[in-house]
């Protein structure tokens, strides 16, 4: 008790590479260069905008703005609605999806 406190810990962002984080900083620029994490990003962001949980209609346009993301390190929330909004599981929706 009384002690320093010790803020660095080794974490995984992909199962297998190990990497010391100690700021806030290190930990959110680990996870916004993850891969999953990017992709979990942009199909939230589909779920946001359509406005209803995923479906399976939306698995490829989840994958291309996630590709996007990891390709392109200026890809912005706007580019990424505006590629949805051109997208067939948007633009071919049904009543009820």
């Amino acid at each position: 008790l009384g002690g320093p406190i010790n803020s660095t810990a080794d974490i995984t962002f992909d199962g297998t590479n190990f990497k010391s984080i100690s700021a806030p900083v290190d930990l959110m620029t680990g996870i916004a260069a993850c891969p999953s994490a990017q992709r979990l990003y942009a199909g939230v962001w589909v779920n946001f905008a359509a406005g209803r949980p995923s479906t399976m209609n939306d698995a490829c346009v989840v994958d291309q703005l996630a590709t996007n993301l990891t390709t392109n390190p200026t890809y912005s929330i706007a580019s990424m609605m505006a590629d949805f909004a051109k997208s067939d599981s948007f633009r071919l929706r049904t009543v009820g999806n």
